[in-house]
């Protein structure tokens, strides 16, 4: 069961960031349409381009978060690899573990973000 429930993440973690990166499918983001401001994730797909074309200044003036978010992304994909593999359920106890703990810190972070990407205004 835990080797399927991390095969589902994956999955779809990785559907995810194809039609992402694709642009086959238009993501619309729900704060700039209905309130007019960039959200915490605004530029990210862009700023993942840049990444993937290594032009890290470039992703970081579209999201600040970008890079950090990048490699904790790159992290949690090889250890739900991992985690298939031995067919546990460490990353994800490791990642509820982290929110619980930190959710403050975490939601600081993203606020002070937002703030950010509406002073760079992308």
């Amino acid at each position: 069961m835990k080797r399927l429930k991390n095969l589902l993440i994956l999955f779809s973690i990785i559907i995810f960031v194809s039609i992402a990166i694709s642009s086959k499918i238009k993501l619309v983001c729900v704060f700039k349409k209905y309130l007019n401001i960039n959200c915490p994730g605004c530029g990210l797909t862009r700023a993942f381009k840049s990444i993937l074309s290594f032009d890290f200044i470039t992703a970081t003036k579209y999201n600040v978060l970008s890079i950090p978010l990048f490699i904790c992304m790159i992290i949690f994909i090889f250890s739900i690899i991992k985690d298939i593999a031995l067919n546990k359920e460490t990353t994800i106890v490791f990642l509820n573990n982290i929110f619980k703990r930190h959710c403050v810190i975490l939601l600081i972070i993203i606020f002070i973000t937002m703030i950010i990407n509406n002073i760079n205004s992308i």
